[in-house]
C-alpha cells in the first residue's frame, strides 16, 4: 500500500490511515479553537453538509444583520463554477444569522437571518466567482448557540464530489468486487482522489453511483497507469460501454451527456491475465453532474458558439523553465522555476475588432451588457466595473456604438475589423470568454506557449532568437501602415506564425498586451516544479498582461516580461486571446 493512500472503503469497513496521511489530514483541520476567527475558517465543499455547533465558539464579530454578542463561527469555502449559489444554515432550536464576506476583514455581499422550515433556517443567495475563497459566517442571536447544518448548492443544482470529505459519503457509491479506496498518492485538486482496488490477473475493481440526473452532463478527472491496450478502466452509463483508457495516462478531463432521469455510472478497472505494468490502477476525481434546467441569462455558459474566424490551437503539455533567463528584466520575473502544465488550447490570434463587436451585439440583444454614455457593462449591475469603451467614450477603441449596434470602424483607408480589440478591461475579457465558455490563459500556459518548442536553449523571444526587429513584430511605435492616429495595430497574423516551434500562434511578441486570468504576485522562491499554476494571490488589486504591444519597445516585448494593471485599466495598448482546456473542444482548426 503507498503511504499515500487512505483505506476508506464504501462499505463502512474501518479506515486504516497511514502516518503519512493522518499528518495531511490533520493539516487541513488542525484548529485550536476551528472556526473561531476568520483567518482561520474551516472549509467546507460543495453538495456536502457541514455539521457543527457554536457552543464553546468565542468569535463575536459583527455582521450587518446579526447582533454584536453573536458568537460565530467561520468556514472558507472555494467555488469551483462562476455561478450563483444557495447557502443555507438550520439551527437545531436557535435564531440563525448567516452572512458571506469576500476575505477576512473584508466586505460583506450578503447576509440574512430569516426564519424558515428547518427549526430555524437562514438562507441566501449569491453570485461566487470560479477559483475565488470566500468567507461564511455562522452565528445565533443573542448569545444563542447550538448545532447547525451548513450547506452550499449551486443554483442550477450542480452536484460534485472531488472526495474532500476523505471518504465515498457525499454521494451514495457502492463498490462491486475489489473495492475502490481513498488516496492522496495523486489528486487532480483538492487532496484526495479515488482509486481503483489492488487487484491481480483476470480480476476487476468496480464503483458505482446511481444518481437522479438533470439533462446535462457528466463530467469527471480521470488517469490510469496500466498495460496499455490490454489492463484498462471502463466507464460506462447503464450498462453501456461510454470509453476505456489504457496505458500511462495523466490526469484528463472528460465529459459526457446525460438524460433526466436516474442512471447508473460504473467505473470497472480490468486486468487480463498476463502481466502488469506501471501501478496498475486507475483513478477517478471530481465527478460532476450539471443541470440545465435554469432559465438563460449571465451564468449560462455557451459551449462554444465561436465568434467568427476564430481559431484554435492544440498546445501539448510538458514542463518549461519559467522567468528570465537572461537576468535582463524587472525583479519579478525572477526565480527561474520548473513550471509543469496539462496540454491546452489557445487561440491562434489576438481577439480581433470584429470577434468583439460580435459579441457586444449578441451579448446586448441577450441582455446580458448595457451601455452608458459610450462605456459597456455588465446589465444590472452597478457600473463599477466596466468591460468596454466604446469610440464614443475613447477615441482609441475602433467599435462605435449607435441605434442599438456595434460596428468596426474603419481609418486611413483600413478596416480596423481584423485588428487586435483595444479598450478592454480585464472584465471585459473575460466576460467575452464566459459568454462563449472559454477562459483567460492563465501567465504559465501563457508564456510555455509563446516559448514554442524552445525551452532548451531558452530565448528571449518567442521565435527563437535573441533580437527583434520591425520585419518580425509589431513594436515600438513602427507603424507599418502609417496610421495618423493612434493605436497603431496591424492586422492579426500580419507578421505570420513567430517561429518554426510556434504551433502556428501570432503576434505573442508586440501589436497588443494581452490579459491573462492571473492576479500579479511573485513567482516565489520553491525549487519543485508547480503544476498548472495560477502565480497570483487569491487576492489582490492587479492582473497580468504578458507580450508587448505596438507601444512596447523590444525590453517589453520579451517573452518573460510581465505587466500588471488594475482589472479596470483599460489602454490603446491593451487585448486579449482566448484560452480552453483540452478536452473543451472536439475540432480545432
Amino acid at each position: 500500500m503507498s503511504t499515500g493512500d487512505v483505506m476508506t472503503h464504501t462499505n463502512g469497513s474501518k479506515a486504516i490511515i497511514s502516518i503519512l496521511a493522518l499528518a495531511q489530514l490533520f493539516s487541513i483541520a488542525a484548529y485550536a479553537n476551528p472556526g473561531d476567527a476568520c483567518d482561520d475558517p474551516i472549509p467546507i465543499f460543495l453538495g456536502q453538509e457541514y455539521q457543527g455547533s457554536t457552543e464553546g465558539a468565542t468569535g463575536t464579530d459583527v455582521s450587518s444583520c446579526g447582533n454584536d454578542d453573536a458568537y460565530d463561527v467561520w468556514h472558507s469555502f472555494t467555488p469551483e463554477f462562476s455561478d450563483e449559489y444557495t447557502v443555507s444554515l438550520c439551527g437545531s432550536s436557535f435564531d440563525t444569522t448567516l452572512a458571506v464576506f469576500d476575505a477576512c476583514a473584508g466586505n460583506e455581499i450578503a447576509c440574512n437571518d430569516d426564519w424558515g422550515d428547518c427549526g430555524a433556517q437562514s438562507q441566501l443567495t449569491v453570485y461566487l466567482e470560479a477559483g475565488e475563497t470566500y468567507l461564511i459566517r455562522v452565528a445565533g442571536h443573542r448569545r444563542e448557540t447550538g448545532d447547525y447544518v451548513l450547506l452550499v448548492m449551486g443554483l442550477n443544482n450542480r452536484v460534485i464530489d472531488g472526495f474532500e470529505t476523505g471518504s465515498f459519503s457525499a454521494l451514495p457509491w457502492q463498490d462491486q468486487e475489489t473495492p475502490w479506496h481513498i488516496t492522496l498518492d495523486t489528486f487532480y485538486t483538492g487532496l484526495f482522489s479515488a482509486r481503483s482496488g489492488f487487484i491481480s490477473d483476470n480480476e476487476r475493481s468496480i464503483l458505482t453511483l446511481t444518481h437522479n440526473c438533470k439533462a446535462g452532463d457528466i463530467r469527471f478527472a480521470v488517469k490510469v497507469s496500466s498495460e496499455q491496450d490490454y489492463d484498462e478502466l471502463i466507464f460506462s452509463i447503464d450498462g453501456q460501454d461510454i470509453y476505456a483508457w489504457s496505458g500511462e495516462m495523466d490526469w484528463i478531463w472528460v465529459d459526457y451527456p446525460v438524460t433526466a432521469g436516474p442512471h447508473t455510472f460504473t467505473w470497472s478497472y480490468e486486468k487480463d491475465g498476463l502481466r502488469s505494468m506501471n501501478e496498475d490502477a486507475a483513478w477517478i476525481d471530481d465527478v460532476v453532474f450539471t443541470g440545465s434546467e435554469v432559465p438563460e441569462g449571465p451564468n449560462t455558459p455557451k459551449l462554444p458558439d465561436s465568434p467568427a474566424d476564430i481559431n484554435f490551437v492544440y498546445i501539448p503539455g510538458g514542463t518549461f523553465e519559467m522567468g528570465d533567463h537572461f537576468n535582463v528584466g524587472w525583479y519579478d520575473e525572477r526565480p527561474v522555476h520548473p513550471v509543469t502544465l496539462d496540454s491546452f488550447i489557445l487561440s491562434k490570434y489576438e481577439t480581433t475588432n470584429a470577434q468583439y463587436a460580435e459579441y457586444l451585439n449578441a451579448a446586448l440583444a441577450d441582455g446580458w451588457i448595457q451601455v452608458v454614455d459610450g462605456a459597456v457593462f455588465a446589465a444590472g449591475s452597478d457600473q463599477s466595473k466596466p468591460y468596454f469603451d466604446t469610440h464614443s467614450a475613447s477615441m482609441d477603441s475602433q467599435i462605435e456604438y449607435g441605434q442599438g449596434q456595434f460596428t468596426v470602424r474603419s481609418r486611413d483607408g483600413h478596416s480596423m475589423a481584423d485588428h487586435p480589440v483595444v479598450k478592454v478591461s480585464w472584465y471585459g475579457a473575460k466576460a467575452f470568454c464566459d459568454y462563449y465558455g472559454y477562459r483567460l490563459p492563465t501567465e504559465a500556459e501563457w508564456e510555455y506557449a509563446a516559448r514554442g518548442g524552445y525551452h532548451n536553449p531558452y530565448y528571449k523571444y518567442p521565435w527563437g532568437s535573441n533580437t527583434l526587429d520591425e520585419n518580425e513584430a509589431n513594436y515600438d511605435f513602427h507603424n507599418p501602415l502609417g496610421l495618423t492616429s493612434w493605436p497603431y495595430t496591424t492586422p492579426v497574423g500580419l507578421y505570420g506564425p513567430q517561429g518554426t516551434y510556434s504551433h502556428g500562434l501570432c503576434d505573442m511578441a508586440g501589436n497588443v498586451r494581452e490579459w491573462c486570468q492571473d492576479r500579479y504576485g511573485s513567482y516565489g522562491t520553491s525549487a519543485s516544479p508547480a503544476s498548472n499554476p495560477v502565480v497570483g494571490p487569491s487576492r489582490g488589486d492587479y492582473r497580468v498582461l504578458r507580450g508587448g504591444s505596438w507601444f512596447h519597445n523590444a525590453n517589453y516585448c520579451r517573452t518573460a516580461d510581465r505587466n500588471r494593471y488594475g482589472p479596470l485599466h483599460r489602454s490603446r495598448y491593451s487585448g486579449f486571446r482566448v484560452c480552453v482546456s483540452a478536452w473543451e473542444l472536439t475540432s480545432i482548426e
